[in-house]
């Protein structure tokens, strides 16, 4: 396969590296309620395999909690968006908030557990 040609350090955290990535690109002025949604899924997913970690910080459980609630919040008003006569888009604060759970921001706390706690 061609992706065994990379080095073992990017394949090791080829996901991680293609979040910073696609924030980088897409993610400069806005993140949207379905990259918020997809990034708490991975974040969620991570300690799911890894709950060792949760324990790095007290924080870092509600942290994960709160990303896959503010997630699903975005998912159903995406919904609504299309499916609804009685849309009200969410407030601005929704989105300030939604920046905590940015590609970047995600990539970069998976990155920085994966390797100084790993």
């Amino acid at each position: 396969m061609l992706i065994d040609i990379l080095p073992n350090w990017l394949l090791l955290n080829l996901s991680v590296y293609g979040m910073i990535l696609i924030g980088y690109l897409v993610e400069r002025r806005f993140v949207s309620r379905i990259s918020l949604f997809a990034n708490s899924l991975a974040l969620g997913s991570f300690f799911v395999q890894r709950r060792d970690l949760l324990n790095v910080h007290p924080l870092l459980p509600l942290y994960v909690d709160l990303g896959l609630i503010w997630g699903l919040i975005g998912v159903y008003k995406y919904w609504e968006y299309f499916n609804s006569r009685s849309y009200k888009p969410l407030p601005k604060w929704y989105y300030d908030v939604g920046w905590l759970y940015s590609s970047i921001t995600v990539a970069v706390l998976l990155l920085i557990l994966q390797m100084n706690l790993g």
